[in-house]
């Protein structure tokens, strides 16, 4: 019964209700701009009626006293704990709430909230039994909401837990109308919304108060880790394993929190293209070309634009729009084109002249909303290759050295210049070679002993200081100069060992020896293509012969044998 229920919940239960229904996700009540859908009625056949009332009246049950079952007893209601069908009988029934609220939004007595002049009203919104209510800062609104929740009451026998409801309201209300406020439903104040449904009801405006409850939960579980002793990459790995566990459906609802802002700017470009008009709302689509009606409708006014269109001739009712509209808005709706056979409306795009929607024209419109109009720019002369970053992380070489290339391009190592320029040091000649300011460009190509690094014969660099500006462009020319594997890695390891070795020069006074940072280079580089994850099977390596192995014999009779998880062979 269960199983044939269900299909038919999507047409029954309200779009506020989203427990136990297979089209709705548990993050649609977190963050959430619905449209007022209109209300469906419910119509059960009497057979079903009385199905369920005999599944909830035929339950019994046995307690297990000492072990023992005891006599068998009826509930006066309810049927068994964790019964499919229990759910979907318990949102049928709260859907009651719902409709008590959308009537009373419907005869004025609630008012609810509007986020904007254009959105539709929202009153409230559940999830199984917990229930947020949206109602305007007066006290009238206030007991027309306690009255429909009596009602509730009184109709499906349930009872609000007064103890664990709050009220949560502006910060423009004054004290006084707070304190009657929660007089009149009965319940405390609260001052911070919490959690809803697992996920701060406030994410706050800046990305740190959006993520502030992510971290507080990642150093919970960092605690008792020794982070200052792993590497960077090594701590790169440990945050991810530790992000992953964290669950699912919290990280959906960052991405729709984000994704509903990206909206607001990507919602202009879209208008309707008239079709028949029936999916078309007049007061709240955007389907002229110049504007948006905005304002509620009142109760006479037709609420569709198909309810505009003659249904015989296809054509404006040219009398109606008249004495609805203003007269330049009429003339630019009896403006708009009528296809003469019925086809439905259409969404398109309008930021392009094809009317559908592209990445390309979706990120331009965010660009140019980005920026000011009368505020133009010049673009810098130089913009990082868009390709570095995928051929840094693609680099046939450990994390650890990917991490220090993407560090050295990004400008976000500590030398001599980073640290004055934050006032941090007074000094930022180069403490090597003291000619010139330790910039990356000095540190990993100019300076005189690395430029004798680069003079390998096997991995030789341009070292010329007119044809190098920036590190990371000098960085993108030679990784995409290199095919093979091999010659990738070694350039890789050799700004590694170059790290390495001005580290061990300034904190260990060892002196720059060129010759031992190209040969560390070349075992780094080899130790990974051999053993790395990247790395394939050595050409020289030896395969086993399987033919010539001995296989496992059981011990002589009374005689004892050793195994070991080694394998020896006098040949090799």
């Amino acid at each position: 019964m269960a199983n044939r229920l269900k299909p038919w919940l999507p047409m029954l239960i309200a779009e506020e209700q989203t427990a136990f229904m297979s089209n709705k996700l548990i993050q649609d009540n977190i963050f959430i701009v619905q449209e007022v859908i209109h209300l469906l009625k419910l119509g059960f056949h009497a057979r079903w009626v009385q199905w369920i009332k005999i599944c909830i009246s035929s339950i019994s049950f046995n307690i297990l006293i000492n072990g023992e079952p005891s006599a068998e007893f009826k509930p006066t209601r309810g049927i068994r704990q964790g019964d499919p069908f229990s759910p979907y009988l318990f949102i049928i029934m709260t859907n009651i709430l719902s409709t008590l609220m959308r009537k009373a939004i419907q005869d004025e007595t609630i008012k609810g909230i509007r986020l904007n002049p254009t959105c539709p009203t929202l009153s409230h919104l559940l999830f199984a039994d917990d229930a947020i209510l949206f109602l305007d800062g007066t006290i009238r609104e206030a007991q027309n909401v306690s009255n429909v929740l009596n009602q509730y009451c009184y109709v499906t026998s349930q009872a609000i837990n007064l103890n664990k409801s709050r009220l949560f309201v502006g910060k423009s209300c004054p004290p006084h109308l707070k304190q009657n406020l929660a007089s009149e439903l009965r319940v405390a104040i609260t001052e911070h919304l919490g959690k809803y449904l697992g996920i701060p009801a406030n994410l706050g405006k800046t990305k740190k108060q959006m993520f502030a409850w992510m971290l507080t939960r990642v150093e919970r579980k960092l605690e008792g880790w020794k982070e200052k002793l792993i590497s960077k990459a090594g701590k790169e790995i440990l945050i991810k394993a530790i992000i992953q566990t964290i669950p699912q459906y919290q990280k959906k609802a960052i991405d729709h929190h984000r994704a509903d802002r990206v909206f607001h700017i990507i919602e202009p470009a879209t208008g309707w293209k008239i079709g028949d008009g029936k999916t078309i709302k007049i007061h709240e689509d955007l389907w002229l070309p110049t504007r948006r009606l905005i304002g509620p409708a009142n109760k006479e006014e037709p609420r569709l634009v198909a309810d505009l269109i003659e249904s015989d001739s296809k054509k404006w009712n040219v009398n109606r729009v008249t004495a609805l509209f203003q007269e330049n808005i009429a003339n630019e709706i009896l403006a708009q084109p009528l296809c003469l056979h019925s086809r439905p409306d259409k969404l398109v795009w309008t930021a392009n002249k094809s009317g559908i929607y592209t990445i390309k024209s979706g990120y331009n419109r965010m660009h140019s909303s980005a920026t000011h109009p009368n505020n133009q720019q010049l673009s810098p002369s130089y913009q990082t290759p868009k390709l570095l970053w995928p051929t840094i992380w693609k680099l046939p070489t450990s994390p650890k050295i990917r991490f220090l290339i993407w560090n050295i391009c990004n400008n976000s190592l500590t030398t001599k210049e980073n640290l004055h320029r934050r006032k941090m040091i007074p000094d930022l000649l180069c403490q090597i070679c003291g000619q010139a300011p330790e910039t990356m460009e000095r540190l990993f190509i100019l300076c005189g002993w690395t430029k004798i690094v680069w003079l390998d014969p096997q991995n030789q660099a341009d070292t010329n200081p007119k044809h190098i500006t920036i590190i990371d462009k000098w960085i993108f020319e030679n990784l995409t100069t290199r095919i093979d594997d091999r010659s990738k890695a070694l350039f890789a390891a050799l700004l590694w060992n170059i790290w390495l070795t001005r580290n061990a020069a300034i904190f260990r006074g060892i002196k720059p020896a060129p010759s031992h940072t190209q040969e560390n280079a070349w075992i780094t580089a080899n130790l990974h293509l051999k053993w790395g994850k990247q790395g394939k099977k050595p050409s020289n390596s030896i395969a086993p012969d399987r033919t010539s192995c001995e296989t496992w014999k059981p011990p002589d009779l009374f005689s004892s044998k050793l195994n070991v998880d080694v394998a020896w062979s006098s040949s090799n």
